[in-house]
């Protein structure tokens, strides 16, 4: 694939204010534990304001080439995402607060908007080669838990991705205020687990875990610093897992 370089760095994205929509691959409601991210607002004790989620311009996943609707899927590779993934298991309702609760899985339009992962400007999430999605996410404030599945046209494809994101990870270990720290926490399957800091608080982590042809993609943001950040990914590690387990439809080998 070709990795795209975005016009504007996700500095700019990661210091405005709060939306979402990715989510394009737990546990229990966010609780507070020791260096855990906390979902809900805590009273001005002086710390600086935490930066809410990135507003910058989101990307929309385009067709593979003009005047094709999607990529062309290699002979015998399975693309449709099974009923039944509990995709929104265990989300935090914060609507009650502000934010927005989609625990029902379901299929993006083409021309929903995606949060980009984008390491120094270079893009590596979404994948332009997608064919399939299945999305569940929820917000509140200074908190966003994101969970998306997809399925690309071929393993080698799929196999591609995380090799991009993780070339990405290691040409910029930093960008400005940012910082991006790959975690080596083994999940039990082909997965890049990874954080993105900022210079004050706000705490991205991510575990993108490929299964065959199909990748998991959870991302959760709160109130967290970089010295919680291995500790926030391993948190995701066991929702990982239980959703990994439902992709094995995907590999001719199961799990």
């Amino acid at each position: 694939m070709t990795i795209r370089r975005t016009t504007q760095h996700l500095l700019a994205a990661t210091v405005a204010a709060s939306a979402f929509s990715l989510a394009a691959c737990g546990g229990a409601d966010p609780e507070p534990e020791t260096g855990a991210i906390d979902p809900v607002s805590q009273e001005d004790d002086g710390t600086p304001p935490v930066p809410d989620e990135p507003t910058t311009p989101l990307t929309t996943i385009p067709d593979d080439a003009e005047g094709s609707d999607e990529p062309d899927v290699e002979a015998g590779v399975v693309t449709r995402i099974p009923d039944g993934i509990p995709l929104g298991q265990d989300l935090w309702d914060g609507r009650g607060d502000g934010g927005e609760y989609h625990p029902t899985p379901y299929h993006p339009a083409a021309d929903e908007e995606r949060w980009p992962i984008a390491p120094c400007g270079v893009e590596v999430w979404p994948r332009p080669d997608t064919v399939e999605e299945l999305w569940a996410w929820a917000t509140g404030p200074e908190y966003a838990d994101r969970r998306a599945i997809v399925t690309l046209p071929s393993v080698d494809s799929a196999v591609a991705a995380l090799a991009d994101i993780r070339a990405a990870l290691e040409a910029c270990p930093e960008d400005g205020t940012l910082v991006w720290t790959p975690h080596a926490i083994d999940t039990g399957y082909d997965s890049v687990v990874f954080s993105l800091s900022y210079d004050s608080l706000g705490l991205h982590t991510y575990l993108v875990t490929r299964v065959a042809n199909a990748i998991l993609l959870t991302d959760r943001y709160g109130e967290g610093h970089i010295s919680y950040a291995e500790e926030g990914a391993r948190a995701q590690v066991g929702l990982t897992r239980t959703l990994a387990s439902y992709l094995c439809v995907f590999s001719e080998a199961g799990c």
